[in-house]
């Protein structure tokens, strides 16, 4: 019997098999202009990714990994407030210190293995001369704030994130042989959940509340949960697209009647005449039985509450950002 414990490691597992080259290409490219362009959104880019990656390795037990790029996240995060000058030496020195991330994570990536002690053994030597060069590097660094970047942080995450959310439930619900659709379904519902909580958008939050509690009382049908659920989900980003800061969309009739058992509503959960409780969607965004901890968040959010800078910082070891994917790929080791 496949576990859904193996299944959400897969699914980790193909996320971040399919994000972590992005990671390192936009790091590359960070590192390649950065004599250039020390702006401070050239810096958050980069130290981005290298968190992003440091995140998705932890999920993933890759602890060697998590360990390197959690050492060249500080080392960018230290170029905040590094006013000497970034000279061929110590360009060369980042090149390195990011090629002794690139190397173990790419032989992870393409064999399901890679020496992690040979890797920190490694890099080690690298950071200690960058730190001669940088001074401490370590995560009491000041970040700049959302204003200082100039940026709409809902706007981003809607723009991205919950676009290439809502990309993959459609790409399940099109593809659902031989799929854990309910599992890939949860697994994407609970990041957009967290969105919610973490940018202050109840309805957002009710939305995903209720698919959950949808996904509960129709087991056996859970591609039609989905369909209604992405429906929602893609007028709420609409509305949030358009300006909406405060609620982020509601549930709707349809999505409400799905969240009540066969003895509540008629077996055509779509009917425009289902009943609704006038409490039921401020209910919705009140703790669900089967809601995540957001103390104890996953990596994905732990790069929002770096945009944020205004919420506590999270346990990577969470497996909240498990993406809908459907192909599965080797064992990990390492």
């Amino acid at each position: 019997m496949y576990s859904t414990e193996t299944e959400i490691h897969d699914q980790a597992y193909q996320f971040f098999k399919q994000e972590a080259p992005e990671f390192l290409q936009t790091i590359e490219t960070g590192l390649l202009c950065l004599r250039e362009d020390r702006s401070t959104n050239n810096i958050h880019s980069i130290m981005r990714a290298a968190h992003s990656i440091k995140g998705g390795s932890a999920s993933l037990n890759l602890e060697g990994i998590k360990t390197i790029a959690h050492q060249l996240e500080d080392v960018f995060r230290s170029l905040y407030r590094f006013e000497g000058e970034i000279d061929a030496d110590v360009e060369g020195l980042m090149f390195q210190a990011y090629d002794c991330l690139r190397l173990p994570l790419m032989d992870q990536l393409q064999s399901g293995q890679y020496d992690s002690a040979a890797a920190i053994a490694a890099a080690e030597p690298v950071f200690e001369v960058l730190k001669l060069y940088l001074g401490d590097t370590d995560e009491d660094v000041e970040l700049p704030t959302a204003a200082e970047l100039g940026v709409d942080i809902v706007q981003i995450v809607f723009e991205g994130d919950v676009q290439q959310g809502l990309a993959r439930l459609q790409n399940v619900l099109a593809n659902p042989e031989g799929v854990p659709v309910a599992g890939e379904i949860r697994a994407q519902i609970e990041v957009f959940s967290g969105i919610g909580e973490l940018l202050n958008l109840s309805g957002f939050k009710a939305i995903a509340n209720a698919t959950l509690q949808a996904l509960e009382h129709n087991a056996n049908n859970p591609i039609l949960v989905g369909q209604v659920a992405v429906a929602n989900f893609e007028s709420a980003r609409a509305e949030v697209l358009a300006g909406d800061r405060v609620q982020g969309g509601q549930p709707s009739p349809e999505l409400i009647a799905l969240t009540k058992s066969h003895s509540q509503v008629d077996q055509s959960p779509l009917s425009q005449t289902a009943t609704i409780s006038p409490l039921t969607i401020s209910e919705l965004t009140e703790e669900a039985p089967f809601e995540v901890d957001f103390d104890n968040a996953d990596y994905w959010f732990q790069s929002l509450e770096d945009e944020l800078n205004e919420i506590r910082l999270p346990d990577p070891n969470s497996q909240l950002e498990l993406e809908a994917q459907t192909d599965l790929t080797s064992p990990i080791q390492g």
